[in-house]
């Protein structure tokens, strides 16, 4: 059974009117950012400081850059798991509305951005994100990876554990 609460007159109309037609229910869920997932309220934001850098899935992406895009994420997965990734940042399993880990979200949004700095590039122009896909390493990317200043090398160390050169 719901609670009721008590609100001024005031915040009442100003809801009521800015919001008109949702339920109070409905309307503090969108102003707190919340909404109801599997029977739970959850938080649908997460503050920034709790996810890892996009660059955290930049080396893991290069490395696996040769698989078709559904086995690189499943190798990404994997060396997220195995280097801890996710005790580091938790909140990355925590599933979205559309009952995906948001980590995946992540993923494919480090792979947009790749394809943004023309690090990677697709190999085959038939295919879409959706669909799969293959990419490879871009010329500048090569020269980029190659680059010992490069913040990612300094992040992740030196490409001897990688075999990212030989793609």
């Amino acid at each position: 059974m719901g609670k009721s609460i008590y609100i001024s007159d005031e915040l009442y109309e100003f809801l009521n009117k800015k919001y008109g037609g949702d339920s109070m229910d409905t309307t503090i869920k969108k102003l707190l950012h919340l909404e109801t997932f599997q029977g739970k309220i959850v938080n649908k934001q997460i503050r920034r400081e709790r996810l890892a850098p996009l660059e955290k899935y930049f080396w893991p992406i290069l490395n696996a850059i040769n698989l078709p895009r559904k086995e690189m994420q499943k190798q990404v997965e994997d060396y997220l798991l195995a280097s801890g990734h996710f005790d580091q940042y938790p909140d990355e399993l925590i599933k979205l509305k559309n009952t995906q880990e948001r980590w995946k979200s992540r993923f494919t949004s480090a792979l947009h951005s790749l394809k943004e700095q023309g690090v990677i590039e697709p190999s085959n122009s038939g295919a879409r994100n959706w669909q799969g896909g293959n990419y490879r390493i871009s010329d500048s990317g090569r020269t980029l990876i190659n680059d010992p200043t490069n913040p990612w090398v300094s992040m992740h160390g030196s490409d001897e554990d990688w075999d990212i050169t030989a793609t």
